[in-house]
């Protein structure tokens, strides 16, 4: 993903996804920055347009921040992915609360592993919590909505859990 710029109107070249994102990226973990780069800075350059504005020193140039609403997917492999269909992206309140149920998915899944294990044997336990976590996995990627998305991803990692607490426990 990346913000959009004055690159993307500009007429004069046809830029990729990705020439855009290494020209006018600040840093892969600032992802919803980027620089303001102005193409008249390679008007005497014998490069081509992209390797130009990739080649610049850009400390001097100002940077844009993108909202979650403004924010551009790369939709070349994919023209649809979890982060574009369910707006998760720059801070928006939907990655946060998503991340925060992953959260307590772990926590449940911690107290789910002792029990379990106490109950049925460790072995029994990792096993169903394997299979649990790969059907989950597989539901999630199919579900429609954003709110049945965070459910599954709380089972996804309860299970998750269990199974890396009760296979530690289980081969130690």
């Amino acid at each position: 993903m990346r913000c959009p710029t004055g690159l993307d109107d500009y007429s004069g070249y046809n830029f990729t996804f990705s020439e855009l994102l290494n020209i006018t990226q600040v840093t892969i973990e600032e992802e919803c920055m980027a620089y303001q780069v102005p193409v008249t800075d390679c008007s005497s350059s014998t490069l081509e347009l992209p390797e130009c504005l990739s080649a610049l020193d850009k400390t001097g140039y100002s940077t844009l921040n993108c909202t979650s609403e403004t924010v551009i997917f790369d939709t070349s492999q994919f023209t649809e992915t979890v982060p574009s269909e369910f707006n998760l992206a720059c801070g928006s309140f939907g990655n946060s609360i998503a991340t925060s149920m992953s959260f307590v998915g772990l926590f449940i899944g911690s107290f789910l592993a002792g029990y379990c294990s106490d109950k049925w044997g460790r072995k029994i336990t990792v096993i169903v919590a394997v299979a649990c976590s790969g059907s989950f996995a597989l539901l999630q990627a199919i579900v429609p909505g954003y709110l049945a998305f965070v459910t599954i991803r709380i089972f996804v990692q309860s299970a998750n859990q269990a199974a890396y607490i009760t296979y530690n426990v289980f081969g130690t």
